[in-house]
């Protein structure tokens, strides 16, 4: 095996235990334990993908939500049912009605709705069409804004929930100061990771310290700003979210401004709307943008008012044009005809891709929705039959260290949040009573054989590449009988194990020597720092 896989493979396994690290895994929040438990399993890999998976359905849920195919497919419909007099549901009873209109223009009945759509090509291309498609301009425009208005109010309600989240950020100074140093932190990570810098030194103050406790160091920092870098992950997602909502928005206004119709100076209103929003979506993107990349205030969501006067103006310029142009064409029943069966058959076809789209849209969020829950099922499943065996031997061994007394039933339990394990407990039966946590409850010496147990039964669940451990003065609280208790438990449950066992207790040292003394694959003896030199004299 190379080098950098051992230590990669190494980096997951539980190989040294010191005496201010013993309560560590204890005291840590239930989410860390968690994810402490998950990564050694492997299940790293599948939050990861948990969390693409999630990040999916999210922003699906969100195109359906801005999309809003409903209320888009509704007044679509309404406009066929007008032209029509015939809520049409189906492209077989189109055709029936269509047929109609049909023969009364001369043209054979068509036998599908794909024939339809050279009949409307056909009927585009006569001499008065253009009135047909200026009034189908002016009723697309109008139903454009009210969608706009629509998505602008999704979009309002997108702003107000930055704004609170950043100014909730904002209440807290150190947050600005710890984002900067975390990302700080993780350039550095990485630069040590690549090799980069090989010193064994900080890159930073250059104080001596070993690559590999310089990368931890820096890991559990970064753990210590979670939260932080959690509020801030949030706030990019309603930011992209708005986004999405802008490039949405910003679509629907060249709808509106790609026909030669727009240009028109009468449609001065609709030209002052579109200006409007744009410069208002523009000016809250700004916004959102400098909120995210500078940390802080931002204009009030109060500033930010809707033009209901220009828009009540545009819709009703719109529906000046449709009465204008509508007694044109009722004029010439030929041409009346002629746009029921051009307009509908456009409003027909956007239908239908709009029910497509969403169709699509919904089975792929089926499909994501059913991969998530298989996933986390599996992983709770296996993290907790995982528990439940490492709590056997979790019991079996404290109750080595501590025979007779009222703590028993010592095991991890798993909680869930939205139906997915998220964190883990110590739990126990404290004179009977089921009880947590225990460092509520628990003397320090208590507290400490809970830490040293919970590393062994570590040791025999995670290596499964070094069989050997490090105890450094682990029994600095414990009394003779607890300390010789540990020295037998070592050496009659860990006996396949090379174990280097440290400690400033001469009565445990000597107690062990005595132990060992029959062994011969042991060995004993005192170090000594003398004159800058590190010697281990051997026990003759």
């Amino acid at each position: 095996m190379e080098f950098k896989n051992y230590l990669s493979y190494t980096s997951k396994e539980r190989l040294i235990l010191r005496y201010d690290e013993m309560v560590e895994f204890i005291l840590s929040t239930p989410t860390r334990r968690f994810e402490s438990f998950s990564k050694i399993l492997g299940f790293d890999e599948i939050k990861k993908n948990l969390e693409i998976i999630k990040s999916g359905l999210s922003h699906i849920k969100e195109k359906l939500r801005i999309k809003n195919y409903e209320d888009e497919i509704g007044r679509k419909e309404g406009t066929i049912f007008k032209k029509l007099g015939e809520r049409i549901i189906s492209k077989e009873q189109y055709v029936r009605k269509i047929n109609e209109f049909l023969i009364s223009l001369g043209y054979e009945e068509v036998k599908n709705f794909e024939d339809i759509s050279n009949i409307s090509q056909k009927l585009r291309q006569t001499d008065k069409t253009n009135i047909i498609q200026k009034k189908g301009y002016y009723e697309d425009v109008k139903d454009y804004l009210y969608d706009i208005k629509n998505k602008l109010q999704i979009a309002y309600e997108n702003y107000v929930n930055f704004y609170n989240k950043l100014n909730e950020f904002l209440k807290i100074k150190e947050n600005i100061i710890y984002l900067a140093l975390s990302e700080l932190w993780e350039r550095g990570l990485n630069i040590l990771k690549k090799g980069i810098f090989d010193k064994n030194e900080c890159p930073l103050c250059f104080q001596e310290k070993s690559k590999e406790e310089l990368i931890e160091e820096i890991k559990k920092r970064l753990s210590e700003t979670e939260i932080i870098q959690s509020q801030k992950k949030e706030l990019e997602s309603i930011k992209d979210i708005f986004n999405n909502i802008f490039i949405e928005i910003r679509n629907i206004t060249r709808n509106i401004t790609y026909k030669d119709y727009y240009k028109d100076s009468k449609n001065l209103p609709i030209q002052n709307f579109v200006d409007y929003i744009e410069n208002f979506l523009a000016k809250m993107k700004n916004e959102i943008e400098k909120g995210i990349s500078t940390f802080v205030e931002i204009i009030n969501p109060s500033e930010f008012i809707f033009p209901e006067e220009i828009f009540n103006e545009s819709v009703n310029l719109c529906e000046t044009q449709k009465i204008e142009l509508s007694k044109e064409i009722s004029a010439d029943k030929t041409l009346e005809i002629q746009e029921k069966i051009v307009i509908t058959h456009h409003l027909f076809e956007e239908i239908l891709n709009l029910k497509k789209e969403r169709k699509i849209l919904e089975k792929i969020s089926i499909s994501l929705k059913n991969i998530y829950e298989e996933l986390t099922r599996k992983q709770k499943e296996e993290i907790e039959l995982f528990v439940k065996t490492f709590s056997v031997k979790l019991n079996e061994y404290y109750s080595y260290l501590h025979p007779g007394e009222k703590i028993k039933n010592i095991k991890l339990n798993t909680f869930e949040t939205n139906n997915e394990a998220k964190g883990l407990t110590i739990e126990f039966d404290f004179f009977d009573i089921t009880t947590y946590p225990p460092h509520k409850f628990l003397s320090e010496s208590h507290l400490n054989s809970l830490g040293i147990v919970l590393f062994l039964c570590s040791v025999e669940a995670f290596n499964r590449l070094n069989k050997f451990f490090i105890l450094d003065d682990v029994i600095s609280s414990f009394d003779i009988e607890h300390s010789s208790r540990l020295c037998d438990l070592l050496l009659e449950k860990f006996e396949d194990y090379q174990i280097i066992l440290l400690t400033h207790q001469k009565y445990f040292y000597e107690y062990m020597k005595n132990k060992i003394r029959e062994k011969n694959n042991w060995v004993s003896g005192i170090i000594k720092y003398e004159n800058d030199t590190v010697k281990f004299m051997e026990d003759k």
